[in-house]
């Protein structure tokens, strides 16, 4: 993207910011105004809440069934929003397929459009949220509009910054470096001592704090400490989004 597009959004993107009174205007203003060269034809920002589930707090294009405020995934739960928060990476999908190819069991999401992209953002360190761009058209490749993405991840930084946001976000988010990526499995699950892996293992079976410190020999307390450590390290605080981050990072064989 040339240097005068790239300086465009940026503009856009503060303008947007400072005319919006709440997220779903700022969604509005970014397809409408900012993006409308790009056929954008559907936005939606996202937060990471400190229990590690992702809300939607703001969407532009979308049909209402998909705005419930109950569906708030796990940080966990294999999605576009979800894994561009928790990696930090930037997902695109230049088509309706490839989106589908790697998440089939979000098939019966009807998509307003036929690509897709999915914009981290982080604020003072924390991992914060996702931008969600639909577009119109088919992108040629994953490198179409690199830039674009880029800019709009930096400009992601300042979401929290409008006066709307400070409720939305205060408090809200998880530790950059203490959420493992899913780019090096390896290293992810070389940083888990066999205690730990064992843990998270009866853990997922149902086994209390105390079944696990008579099992394995530990006092409750270390257990408990232990535990305490793995949710931390991967940012959940429920089996079952512990099952999910287990299955998601082939912790356990």
């Amino acid at each position: 993207m040339e240097s005068n597009k790239a300086l465009e959004v940026v503009s856009g993107t503060l303008r947007a910011m400072a005319k919006s009174s709440n997220a779903d205007e700022l969604c509005d203003y970014l397809a409408n105004e900012v993006l409308s060269s790009f056929d954008v034809v559907a936005t939606y920002l996202a937060i990471l809440e400190s229990d590690g589930r992702v809300t939607m707090v703001g969407s532009w294009g979308y049909p209402e069934e998909r705005k419930s405020p109950d569906d708030r995934p796990s940080l966990w739960y294999p999605m576009a929003i979800t894994d561009t928060i928790r990696t930090g990476e930037i997902e695109v999908y230049p088509t309706w397929d490839a989106y589908v190819t790697k998440y089939p069991h979000l098939l019966h999401r009807a998509s307003p459009g036929k690509s897709f992209v999915c914009v981290p953002f982080s604020n003072l360190g924390r991992r914060a949220g996702g931008l969600g761009l639909t577009f119109g058209r088919e992108l040629s490749g994953v490198e179409e509009f690199t830039q674009l993405w880029e800019v709009m991840g930096q400009a992601g930084d300042l979401f929290v910054s409008r006066s709307w946001a400070g409720g939305v976000f205060k408090a809200r988010g998880l530790d950059v470096e203490a959420l493992p990526s899913t780019a090096d499995i390896d290293e992810v699950k070389n940083s888990f001592s066999e205690r730990d892996l064992e843990v998270i293992r009866l853990t997922i079976d149902g086994y209390t704090v105390s079944d696990i410190a008579r099992k394995l020999r530990f006092s409750e307390s270390t257990i408990k400490q232990a535990r305490m450590g793995v949710y931390k390290r991967l940012g959940v605080n429920r089996i079952v989004d512990l099952r999910q981050a287990v299955e998601r990072l082939a912790l356990l064989d």
